[in-house]
């Protein structure tokens, strides 16, 4: 049998079934019990002023790297993190709980 005209039609039925399935999918629900203390404990670690801790030290770090390589780009990769723990938990948290209306 030529794989080309075989794969097709799996295709479609990998999609079909998918599709009769997918009123079952919850992301982004469960387990809502056992690691909602936790999930708050990080998410408040990274919003408040811990984080801010941490992203002000790498954005110094960054500088006194750039300072000593003598290129701003030698600051990018730090500045990149400091960006992503003040921001992540935000675009996370939307990602995660986007739901598609019905």
């Amino acid at each position: 049998m030529n794989n080309k005209y075989f794969r097709v039609p799996t295709f479609g039925v990998l999609i079909a079934v998918l599709f009769l399935f997918s009123a079952d999918v919850l992301a982004g629900t469960t387990g809502s019990a056992e690691f909602q203390n936790f999930y708050d404990t990080l998410v408040g670690w990274l919003t408040g002023y811990l984080g801010r801790i941490i992203a002000i030290a790498f954005l110094l770090y960054g500088a006194g790297r750039g300072v000593m390589a003598g290129s701003v780009a030698a600051a990018v990769p730090t500045v990149a993190i400091a960006l992503i723990m003040m921001i992540g938990p935000t675009v996370i948290e939307a990602i995660i709980t986007a739901t598609i209306p019905v």
